[in-house]
């Protein structure tokens, strides 16, 4: 199965996606910017959201830390997110080479897997 449903944060409805669709998380990140109507907030300079994953162990991960045909076979469930609201969801998300955000207490309802989230940007769109 290769058409999942994704979640955007303060929008009831979800949205279903066909991943057999893309070759890249490039392609995946565009699409969804036009699904959900934030061209330019995922991939522009702003980076208002981003995109995180649950995979085939209920662990949440972010978007383009796996290969593309990994991520492609764990993935089971996309969420949108700020970028703020992604921050509380793990103990610590490094932003770049230099910079770290301090450590904030994860929300009791989410389940995160924290070992290896080396971007909360994803991939360069």
């Amino acid at each position: 199965m290769h058409i999942f449903q994704v979640h955007m944060q303060g929008i009831a409805v979800g949205r279903a996606v066909d991943l057999t669709r893309f070759d890249n998380y490039d392609n995946l990140l565009k699409k969804l910017e036009e699904m959900f109507d934030i061209e330019g907030e995922m991939c522009g300079s702003s980076k208002k959201w981003q995109v995180v994953y649950t995979d085939d162990e209920d662990d949440m991960m972010m978007v383009g830390d796996d290969p593309w045909p990994e991520f492609c076979s764990m993935v089971r469930k996309i969420f949108i997110y700020t970028a703020e609201e992604v921050k509380k969801l793990s103990p610590k998300i490094r932003l770049s080479a230099n910079e770290e955000v301090k450590p904030a207490k994860p929300d009791l309802d989410t389940v995160m897997n924290t070992e290896d989230q080396s971007s909360i940007i994803g991939p360069g769109c």
